[in-house]
């Protein structure tokens, strides 16, 4: 297994035992505390004393991380699973992510665990479509390197999702941050590819038959601010209602195309494709989706005076389908308008009603 970076969240990590303080007699390690008469050592073994601190640590995260990673590759075939020390690999919107290398008689992998955080019946749903879709993806070729689904086990807060571990550095989506990278070319070439995999390999992902059927679902979302009080949000309802996506067939969409889930190759690696991670939301649909969940509505995008139109030529560049900027805006509105109506803060609510009247300005004029 390659060097993983140091843990961001140690402390949920599992306890790292000093290995110093082990003693190996017949097979077996100890914690020694002394010597029978005969010279053989005894204490608790390595096992006992691992089994006593998951006992006592059962309610950490780390813990439930470790047992589903032992369930995933035993699956009653009665195999021996040692699994290593657990560490934090980080979180999303609703999952944590926990690695650890894991051992049997005839294999040994690094895996990753996707934990829920609370019970959802759409997180629940998702995690049972995305098993299935990363199966599909591994069968085909395609120019990302792709997690192997593992198993889907049960939890007390829904599925959980263990899968391949895949080594890599995160893009940092800022111009110039990643000097050898240009991040709206990479982005584009991974979306474009996504959106060219077959529907027909997608088996019952979710979403929509049209790009249309997209956009008529996001105004149908956003149903709820027809009672808003500003001018602003009911002119950028009306303008979406009135720019709606072209009635042609979806695509696959990954749904989060961001630079925590994009991972380049680590240096030497037998492998030089980038891999891409969190298919969690991924579903059926327009694929300008896909490009306003990176652009978002902000002034620069990957902070850059023209990085919204480089982003739109490297895709055009990459893909059989063009996109224009105003199929990208009408998404863009809608994440923004979603945003408004599910802000708590009243405090921010006018700081997204500028940022709606920005991408509409910008909508209208067709840039």
């Amino acid at each position: 297994m390659a060097k993983r970076r140091r843990s961001r969240f140690a402390r949920d990590d599992e306890p790292d035992l000093d290995r110093s303080e082990l003693t190996e007699y017949g097979g077996e390690l100890y914690f020694v505390v002394g010597e029978t008469e005969g010279g053989a050592p005894y204490g608790l073994t390595l096992r006992e004393y691992t089994a006593a601190l998951e006992d006592e640590c059962h309610e950490q995260a780390w813990v439930r991380a470790k047992r589903l990673l032992r369930a995933a590759m035993t699956q009653g075939d009665g195999l021996d699973v040692e699994v290593g020390r657990v560490t934090k690999l980080g979180q999303g919107l609703s999952r944590d992510a926990f690695v650890a290398r894991v051992r049997t008689a005839r294999a040994s992998a690094d895996l990753v665990v996707l934990l829920p955080r609370q019970a959802s019946a759409d997180l629940a749903d998702r995690t049972r479509r995305e098993a299935p879709l990363l199966a599909r993806l591994t069968a085909i070729e395609l120019p990302m390197r792709i997690p192997r689904p593992i198993a889907v086990l049960p939890t007390t807060r829904g599925p959980a999702l263990v899968r391949e571990f895949l080594d890599g550095i995160p893009v940092d989506l800022r111009a110039g941050r990643m000097p050898r990278v240009r991040p709206w070319t990479m982005v584009a070439e991974l979306a474009a590819a996504i959106h060219a995999v077959p529907v027909e390999i997608l088996g019952e992902l979710a979403g929509h038959a049209t790009r249309r059927d997209h956009g008529v679902a996001q105004v149908a979302s956003l149903a709820m601010l027809e009672r808003a009080a500003d001018a602003r949000v009911g002119d950028a309802l009306a303008w979406l209602r009135e720019h709606l996506p072209p009635d042609e067939p979806a695509s696959l969409l990954h749904g989060d195309l961001l630079g925590q889930n994009i991972l380049l190759p680590m240096p030497n690696a037998p492998d030089a494709r980038p891999a891409l991670i969190d298919w969690e939301y991924a579903l059926r649909g327009d694929p300008a989706y896909d490009l306003a969940i990176v652009t978002r509505g902000v002034r620069h995008p990957f902070q850059i005076a023209d990085g919204f139109d480089r982003l739109l030529r490297a895709y055009c560049e990459s893909s059989a389908r063009a996109i224009t900027p105003r199929e990208v805006r009408f998404h863009e509105l809608s994440l923004a308008l979603g945003w408004f109506r599910d802000e708590e803060n009243p405090s921010a609510r006018p700081q997204r009603l500028r940022q709606i009247q920005l991408v509409l300005e910008w909508a209208k004029r067709g840039c």
